[in-house]
């Protein structure tokens, strides 16, 4: 076994043990169950001279999942949803896309 395969399998089983089960919408309405992993944390942002705090949540997909997420596309776990928002990135396996999300109210 090369070592991308084994890369490769130890993140399947990462995405089984430790992921959480989740919804993908696109906005044409498909809808896709998948497993993800879900980094939430707050955030600072700069708005003119002064700055908030947002609950942004980072979630990391699987690249055979969801072929390339895209900004306005919805992550929905249990009652939460999130929208996605600015552009995906690829890992450098190009295994996973890590993706950023701001919880609708």
């Amino acid at each position: 076994m090369t070592a991308r395969e084994v890369l490769s399998r130890a993140t399947r089983d990462c995405f089984k043990h430790l992921g959480v089960d989740a919804t993908y919408q696109s906005s044409g309405g498909a809808s896709l169950s998948l497993r993800v992993l879900k980094f939430a944390s707050d955030t600072e942002y700069e708005l003119g001279s002064g700055q908030m705090v947002g609950n942004v949540a980072r979630f990391e997909l699987l690249a055979d999942d969801v072929e390339r997420p895209l900004p306005g596309h919805i992550i929905a776990i249990d009652s939460l949803r999130y929208k996605i928002m600015g552009e995906p990135v690829r890992n450098y396996e190009r295994n996973t896309w890590d993706v950023e999300a701001l919880e609708e109210s």
